[in-house]
């Protein structure tokens, strides 16, 4: 029964972590591309002050739950689906730290949107670049976390 309230909770997880990213690709790149700099970086920042305490915590949760699935699931094909996940769902977390992130802190966050330097990067492009990346990383493990939670 346990395992069964597991494979809830990481399905819970992981559609929540796909869910705010694939918004974020669909609704939020198209909107941030077309705000002037300043407005941009005001609404991201509003957003980011929402959206970036909690989707650390919900990457890390499932992840670390879909690995745990992986040894307790029983069956072969089981495991390695939720395996899988696990990885793909990591690597959304390591895109994250190592672009998005860093990103966002030189040229959104730590900026004035009253007062934009005169030197500013536009960070869009590349940011859509590398969100669109750890989109397709969740949407990946989420269909194998499902797909484990399905097969037999």
């Amino acid at each position: 029964m346990w395992t069964q309230t597991l494979e809830v909770l990481v399905l819970v997880s992981a559609g929540l972590v796909t869910g705010v990213l694939v918004t974020g690709a669909v609704a939020l790149v198209p909107c941030f591309r077309a705000l002037p700099p300043d407005r941009y970086v005001e609404v991201h920042q509003l957003l980011d002050r929402r959206i970036d305490p909690m989707m650390p915590i919900l990457v890390v949760i499932s992840s670390a739950l879909a690995l745990i699935l992986t040894f307790v699931a029983g069956g072969t094909t089981r495991s390695l689906l939720f395996a899988v996940g696990s990885i793909l769902m990591a690597g959304v977390a390591v895109v994250s730290v190592s672009t998005a992130v860093p990103l966002l802190r030189r040229h959104v966050r730590k900026v004035d949107p009253a007062d934009l330097p005169a030197d500013w990067y536009d960070l869009r492009r590349p940011w859509r670049a590398w969100h669109l990346i750890r989109t397709l990383l969740a949407v990946a493990s989420l269909l194998a976390i499902a797909s484990a939670s399905v097969a037999t």
